[in-house]
């Protein structure tokens, strides 16, 4: 068409062209503030998703401080059970608990109090004899509640070093069951407040350990008046009550008046929640910046329309500018757009794609966008395309280009049918315009965040000292052993094994040997059981204790027999004890567990007919018949075995009835 041509057409259709311009010019405005708003949604709805995930991994991290904590104090509460407060005693629970501060990093420290609020015995160097805590919170609390459960205070200064810590306690119960005392482990607020500090949440964004009530225990970033403020009546803890974990929230923060999105999750096995916000500032800066530019763009593309409307031919102009536009933003964008038929022959690719693929732009048209595609990844983008064959009008599949070079790179396609064309009779003749994004370092990240899960699982279940596993994983073994066995009416065994003349092992070696001696009896153990499903583990201190599943008393005497064969073997010495090496003495109890029993009963068994053993004179195994009273209460016959029980091993193999 010549240029009179479109002089002419500008004549006639200045008027319509006023009309459609400003048409489209609201219509564009109308669309921009639609896709803004949908932008800023997205920006809002990820940070969401974000912090709910960091409140997570908090959670769980928090979890396992508190858990390991948790631990050693029933590990210390046991010992103390055991061989009680007397002085002569004091040394090995204090060096109970300078081996959980070797073995536990988290721990900033130890106590053991008297019922008077007196302290035995700590780890914190220089502590004053004279320090009482019957004023403190926690002392009061188990003093005035005969409860088995572990209490996390609020963060207070130590009496001791005068830092700024955590306690986590346990109530001490005396011989007759009154109130003994209390076990304490404490816990640094500069732990929690050191790793918060490693996440990047914005300028103005926080990390919060509550307790139930809302207040604070630890605050990134730190502010000392914050220290046991609570929130409580803040309007964005009550929302925060009423959703589930991982359900992210707008909020204005009662501390600074901001408006923010976070999350709460609830630490397992407490009922403290660690709170992730973001500041919506923060998070919508970059939403701010791109808005910036999209509405400059916009008001030169309104501009240019309204000029356009009195002279057709600059309208030319501009659409061939909009058109170049258009492409630069296809060229330049991060993201590549490949657009092509619905069998996979893509005839256009933007240059983006040449990155992510490392091949040139003549190589990726036709099939060639295809041909890195990793082979196991083939059916995801098959399947994407049958989507739309089948009349989805959106598809997505991730998968991998192994690239010239040798790697691999992760990418996210959206594929999407475009407008029917003229004559195109079905979907499977029309064309797609697919988004494709390098998530690479996406795809790393969820895989770091999953291996970092499992070694944190890992961890939960398994004692740090032996490698075995712990005392938390044999009280769930145990239950769903004892359920199990309930349900197929079949037997479960028990063997209780304690370390013989432990403390004088420990008194005559040294603490490293000591727990040398621990991981020797360990493998020990562990290579005495025969079956996958045979668990050794940690009871507590130097005490172990196996469950065999689908075992009778017999059998189970036959590991124990193979547990002292094996140590005989071995002979690691340990000149305190009678024969010169180390032993162990061990009690096995089995039953067939029925409607009203449950698991205690079973352990009581073994543990009584491990009392039998030690008094028959230890490196010897006692098997409980199924009627065993279990306790003290049963008499001892003269060859000193509980009549309960039977003596069917010691050192020398000889056997014996009591």
């Amino acid at each position: 068409m010549g240029w009179p041509n479109l002089q002419q057409l500008h004549r006639k259709l200045t008027g319509k062209v006023a009309v459609i311009s400003m048409f489209s010019c609201l219509s564009l405005v109308l669309f921009d503030a639609a896709q803004l708003y949908l932008s800023r949604k997205e920006h809002l709805e990820q940070a969401g998703r974000e912090v709910a995930n960091l409140a997570a991994s908090l959670a769980q991290y928090s979890q396992g401080v508190f858990l390991t904590a948790d631990t050693a104090l029933i590990g210390l509460r046991n010992t103390v059970s055991h061989y009680g407060v007397e002085d002569k005693n004091l040394p090995v629970l204090q060096g109970l608990m300078y081996q959980n501060l070797a073995n536990l990093p988290t721990l900033h420290g130890m106590f053991l109090f008297d019922a008077q609020g007196g302290w035995l015995v700590n780890t914190v160097p220089g502590t004053k004899a004279d320090l009482n805590y019957a004023d403190r919170d926690y002392f009061q609390f188990h003093q005035s509640h005969a409860t088995d459960v572990a209490r996390i205070g609020l963060p207070i200064r130590s009496k001791a070093d005068n830092s700024w810590i955590i306690t986590v306690t346990r109530r001490v119960y005396a011989a007759d069951g009154r109130f003994g005392g209390v076990v304490d482990a404490t816990i640094s607020t500069d732990l929690f407040q050191n790793f918060f500090a490693k996440f990047d949440i914005g300028p103005h964004g926080s990390i919060s350990l509550l307790n139930e009530t809302g207040q604070f225990l630890v605050r990134q970033p730190y502010v000392a008046s914050n220290v046991g403020r609570s929130i409580g009546n803040s309007n964005g803890w009550q929302i925060g009550q009423t959703l589930e974990d991982g359900q992210s929230f707008g909020f204005n923060s009662i501390l600074d008046g901001l408006p923010r999105v976070g999350a709460y999750h609830r630490v397992s096995g407490t009922k403290l929640r660690v709170m992730v916000s973001r500041s919506e500032a923060d998070i919508l800066a970059p939403w701010w910046q791109e808005a910036r530019i999209n509405i400059a763009c916009l008001l030169v593309v309104v501009i240019a329309a309204l000029v356009l409307s009195h002279r057709i031919e600059v309208e030319l102009r501009d659409r061939a500018r909009a058109e170049r536009l258009y492409r630069l933003l296809a060229d330049n964008s991060d993201d590549a757009i490949v657009c092509g038929s619905m069998s996979g022959y893509c005839r256009y690719a933007s240059p983006s794609l040449c990155a992510i693929t490392g091949r040139s732009l003549p190589d990726l048209r036709g099939t060639g966008w295809l041909a890195d595609v990793a082979a196991e990844d083939e059916p995801e983008i098959f399947a994407a395309f049958a989507q739309l064959r089948a009349g989805a009008n959106l598809a997505s599949a991730r998968f991998r280009y192994r690239r010239p070079e040798c790697d691999e790179v992760w990418v996210e396609m959206r594929a999407r049918l475009t407008q029917s064309p003229q004559g195109a009779a079905s979907s499977a003749m029309r064309e797609f315009v697919a988004n494709i994004r390098d998530i690479t370092r996406q795809k790393h990240a969820e895989a770091e965040l999953e291996e970092a899960n499992a070694e944190l699982s890992a961890m939960s279940v398994t004692d740090a000292l032996t490698g075995i596993a712990n005392r938390r994983h044999f009280d769930q073994m145990m239950r769903k052993e004892w359920n199990r066995a309930m349900r197929t009416a079949s037997p479960v065994s028990l063997l209780m094994v304690d370390t013989d003349h432990f403390k004088a092992y420990n008194d005559l070696y040294g603490h490293p040997m000591g727990d040398q001696c621990l991981r020797h009896v360990a493998q020990i153990l562990s290579s005495s059981v025969m079956r996958a499903g045979d668990l050794v583990t940690r009871y507590g201190g130097e005490e172990f204790a196996i469950i065999l599943p689908d075992t009778i008393a017999e059998m189970g005497q036959q590991v124990g027999e193979r547990v002292l064969d094996a140590l005989h073997h071995h002979a690691m010495p340990h000149q305190a004890a009678e024969r010169g090496f180390v032993t162990v003495s061990i009690g096995v109890a089995s039953m067939i567990p029925d409607i009203g029993s449950n698991p205690a009963d079973l352990i009581a068994q073994a543990d009584a007919a491990l009392y039998q053993a030690k008094h028959a004179g230890r490196a010897s195994i006692v098997v409980a018949p199924p009627n065993i009273a279990g306790g003290n209460n049963a008499g001892v016959n003269n060859a000193g075995v509980n009549n309960a029980g039977v003596l069917v091993r010691t050192n020398t193999g000889q056997r014996s009835a009591a």
